[in-house]
Parts: C-alpha cells; sequence; structure tokens
C-alpha cells in the first residue's frame, strides 16, 4: 500500500495591485494492489467562481485481466453544479458525460 499527498503554494508578489493572484492546490492519493483512487482539490477559480479540472488515470491488475486501463476526463464546475466529459481507451468505450450537484450544509 502507498500514500501520496502533496501540497503546492503558488506565489505571485508582482501581481497588480488589488488582485489575488495567489491559490493552492492539494492532491492526495492512496494504492494497494490494483487498485487506486485519487483525489484533487484546488483554491484557484476564475473571477465568476468557475473552475476546471482534467483528469487522468491508470489501472492494471488481477481484477481487470492482462490489460493496462486508462481513463482521462475534464470537468467544469460553477455554482455546486459540475459537468464534464470522461473516456477510456477501452475498445468500444464512448465518451461519458455527467452533470453533478453538490452542497455544503452544517448538522
Amino acid at each position: 500500500m502507498s500514500c501520496n499527498i502533496d501540497y503546492i503554494y503558488y506565489a505571485y508578489p508582482d501581481a497588480a495591485s488589488g488582485a489575488d493572484a495567489n491559490f493552492y492546490e492539494i492532491y492526495g492519493s492512496i494504492s494497494m494492489g490494483g487498485f487506486s483512487a485519487s483525489v484533487f482539490a484546488t483554491s484557484a477559480a476564475s473571477s465568476d467562481g468557475t473552475e476546471m479540472a482534467l483528469h487522468l488515470g491508470h489501472y492494471s491488475g488481477d481484477f481487470i485481466g492482462d490489460d493496462d486501463i486508462i481513463d482521462y476526463g475534464v470537468s467544469i464546475s460553477k455554482d455546486g453544479f459540475t459537468s464534464g466529459l470522461s473516456r477510456t481507451n477501452m475498445d468500444y468505450s464512448d465518451i461519458k458525460a455527467y452533470v453533478a450537484f453538490s452542497m455544503d450544509f452544517s448538522l
């Protein structure tokens, strides 16, 4: 089993006066045998709150046979809604489209 956590802070001290160009990224992954999972978060957002993310993943192991599978996708988020496209390199793999909604609340 292996774990990885990365934190990257991007500082732009010469940004235009009043502009808040600094942002951070946090990436975490865990893998065990042929299974892996990852999470990515960023504080970067465009001026209207829109965020875009790219994904690239690789899977291999006994549970999928002798093949290596690569999946990739792009998503865009705004106001709690995320829509995206994803695909794998598997034979007969179509592009998948999805829409998701999330909201924060206190218990």
